[in-house]
């Protein structure tokens, strides 16, 4: 039997993090393949890697990334695909500081991963019309399928995606398990300087257990529970959830 985490990575040339987000276990089912895609910037696609997302069928391409990031290396896609892109742009709160931090050599080692987990408290509390907004387009595209990205696939992608799963009813495994895949998956992004300690990169880019733990936790202390972080802070109703959930599990 084919490995499911291996049917869920597109094969593209141009990325290295683009995943179907079907085949994992949630309340009542698995989620759909073919609904749902989670990705990184797609500013390096071939013609053939363009073929391939046609063939998805897909009804919006989601960016995440801010207007700086966009300009810097602007999606590679042809007409028909370019003419379903929808700006959904955010860039966590303290972002360009840490950044800042990391390149001037004032944060050590140990406290990156520190650092880290606090960026991910940051983008659970910050962004959350953001979410909504997503979970409506679901809702909107009534089963067509969709793909959101982000500049890497990591941080603002994995939250997002942590957040669908979460709605279906998902447990904190298989949102960790979902995350995680990304390692190994992504290189060292623009903003940081390419003196820096490789050890130090390795924690900005990682996919680390503790970072989406952190996320998880966040919304229970700040709301209770991750399901009323969901109808609370998202504003996504019980109604809501179980149409998004007729619509992505099986």
């Amino acid at each position: 039997m084919m490995n499911l985490s291996n049917r869920r990575w597109l094969a593209l040339d141009g990325t290295r993090n683009c995943r179907d987000l079907g085949g994992i276990p949630v309340s009542h089912g698995t989620t759909k393949f073919n609904c749902l895609y989670r990705g990184d910037a797609l500013h390096e696609l071939s013609e053939a890697d363009q073929a391939v997302l046609e063939n998805l069928r897909l009804t919006s391409i989601i960016d995440f990334r801010s207007d700086f990031e966009i300009k810097a290396a602007p999606n590679k896609l042809n007409e028909k695909l370019a003419s379903i892109q929808q700006p959904r742009s955010f860039l966590p709160k303290r972002t360009h500081g840490l950044f800042d931090k990391l390149n001037s050599g004032e944060l050590q080692e140990s406290e990156v991963r520190a650092s880290m987990c606090e960026q991910y408290k940051v983008l659970v509390v910050d962004h959350v019309e953001i979410y909504r907004q997503v979970l409506i387009d679901i809702l909107a595209a009534n089963g067509r399928s969709i793909f959101f990205h982000c500049t890497s696939g990591k941080d603002r992608t994995g939250i997002m995606a942590a957040i669908v799963l979460a709605t279906l009813g998902a447990h904190e495994e298989e949102i960790l398990a979902d995350y995680v895949l990304t390692n190994g998956r992504i290189k060292p992004i623009a903003y940081l300087d390419e003196a820096l300690d490789s050890k130090i990169v390795g924690h900005v880019m990682a996919a680390a257990p503790e970072y989406m733990e952190t996320a998880l936790s966040t919304m229970k202390r700040e709301y209770g529970s991750v399901d009323d972080y969901i109808e609370t802070a998202l504003g996504i109703s019980p109604p809501e959830r179980y149409r998004l959930a007729e619509l992505l599990v099986e």
